[in-house]
């Protein structure tokens, strides 16, 4: 049996027993208190962000004092881990300590991961219709193509008289167009 699994005496399936909870350290303990409850095998998640519009590397946390902790509240490490240096409380729902969803520790995870890397959402996917509302081009038509590696760019294919041209644009020149390429070949062809 795997640690933080326990079998369910009814159905004799495996039950995971870890989960995420929320813990409130002390101010400016944070890295304390995480190096504290990963001697006992806790996996925690205090996510950082790189400062929005910094040209330095300053990163700041996005939730001050408050660490993701994943472990087994059964364990005969809870009553360490209850009492661990730097913690001040965990957030509680009634008088249990509240989990905290899964699905929500991942998405945090990946988008401070996008987040740090400089990958934004994207805002257009292959296919759609963009206007060129700045630059040279402003006025312009074009069908996205895709996003070049470094995101600052985008590869278009320009609509002019005679065809399309094939070029790259900074993504904060274009804006989606309503209506999209199919509904307007739709309507070319009827």
């Amino acid at each position: 049996m795997a640690v933080g699994v326990k079998t369910d005496g009814l159905t004799g399936k495996e039950v995971l027993m870890e989960h995420w909870y929320l813990a409130k350290s002390k101010p400016r303990k944070e890295r304390l208190l995480a190096a504290n409850l990963e001697r006992w095998d806790v996996e925690t998640f205090y996510p950082y962000m790189r400062r929005s519009g910094s040209q330095d590397a300053k990163m700041e946390p996005l939730f001050p004092t408050y660490i993701f902790c994943r472990f087994d509240q059964s364990a005969p490490t809870w009553q360490a881990i209850r009492w661990a240096p730097a913690l001040a409380y965990f957030l509680k729902s009634g008088d249990e300590i509240a989990r905290i969803d899964d699905s929500l520790v991942e998405h945090l995870q990946a988008k401070i991961l996008r987040w740090n890397q400089g990958i934004s959402e994207a805002r257009f996917n292959p296919g759609d219709r963009v206007e060129i509302v700045d630059g040279p081009f402003a006025g312009f038509t074009a069908m996205f193509q895709n996003y070049i590696p470094a995101r600052d760019r985008c590869r278009i294919l320009l609509e002019s008289v005679p065809s399309m041209s094939n070029m790259e644009i900074p993504e904060h020149d274009l804006e989606l167009v309503r209506g999209g390429w199919r509904s307007r070949f739709a309507t070319d062809l009827a």
